[in-house]
């Protein structure tokens, strides 16, 4: 009862997605202040569901945010931010940092694409989106090189907050990622992602749970560091499975847990879904 009791509290507290103001503690957390005030005005979120089964959508409007001064002097505190600190930053001050970057950044490209005459359909069509060089911190650097700059940091939770802009991407947060909240707002966005059907969902007449594409799209992240394999996965499942599996099964609702450690059904990593996440005018 308890335990249900938390999931059924976390689902409530999930839609603020940290809306509780949290205190900047570390010396770069200031530079990604502004995102709030991004977020509320841009990003917009529907609630689908009751109960234990409401989920979180949003959609961006991206049109707007480049009509924004305030979304060009963010970005210019990420171009300018002191170099010296952002390089000998370590733990979660870097983390946090990096996070809030890749995710700036990656809707920077989507507000100048979508500027233009022709059509966006998905983040994919813009050339070079992964390895487009841009300055952060008086340095050249791209998506790419910030996603393997986090890698080495062994959180697979942040597989699950980097967004890819799309509709299947994992949710943005109220509030810039900081340094001294981090490890709540890493498992906030975990199960706010995962309680969307799309993304995990059990289909009990076929026994099979069908999982966000995501996860063979980020497979690496989910095997980072030495993950611990959770007991009964073993002889049913391959060591990518049980990975993935070892990831998220914590992160659901214990009925939903127990019916997979219980049942082995069948994985189905459904197709990623890359359509632009952009609000519909």
């Amino acid at each position: 009862m308890a335990t249900r009791l938390r999931f059924a509290v976390l689902a409530t507290v999930l839609f603020a997605l940290s809306a509780a103001p949290v205190r900047a503690t570390g010396m770069l957390d200031a530079c990604h202040g502004p995102f709030t005030e991004v977020y509320k005005r841009f990003i917009h979120r529907e609630i689908h569901g009751t109960g234990n089964d409401a989920y979180q959508a949003q959609s961006v409007d991206y049109r707007a945010i480049g009509k924004y001064q305030g979304w060009t002097a963010y970005l210019d505190r990420i171009t300018s931010a002191d170099g010296a600190r952002v390089r000998s930053a370590t733990g979660n001050n870097a983390k946090a940092f990096w996070i809030n970057t890749y995710n700036a950044l990656l809707l920077d490209e989507v507000v100048k694409r979508y500027a233009l005459p022709r059509k966006l359909a998905s983040v994919q069509d813009i050339p070079r989106i992964w390895t487009k060089r841009r300055i952060v911190a008086l340095r050249p650097g791209s998506l790419t090189h910030i996603e393997d700059t986090l890698k080495r940091m062994d959180d697979p939770r942040v597989g699950l907050a980097l967004i890819t802009a799309s509709r299947g991407s994992p949710l943005l947060m109220e509030q810039p990622y900081e340094s001294g909240a981090i490890d709540t707002q890493l498992d906030r966005a975990c199960y706010a992602f995962l309680l969307i059907p799309g993304n995990f969902r059990i289909d009990s007449a076929a026994n099979t749970l069908h999982l966000s594409g995501i996860f063979t799209e980020r497979l690496e992240w989910f095997q980072l560091g030495t993950p611990v394999r959770l007991p009964g996965l073993r002889g049913y499942y391959s060591d990518a499975d049980q990975a993935v599996l070892s990831f998220v099964i914590p992160r659901v609702p214990p009925e939903k847990r127990a019916y997979v450690l219980g049942r082995h059904p069948t994985i189905v990593y459904d197709e990623f879904d890359w359509s632009l996440n952009d609000l519909k005018q």
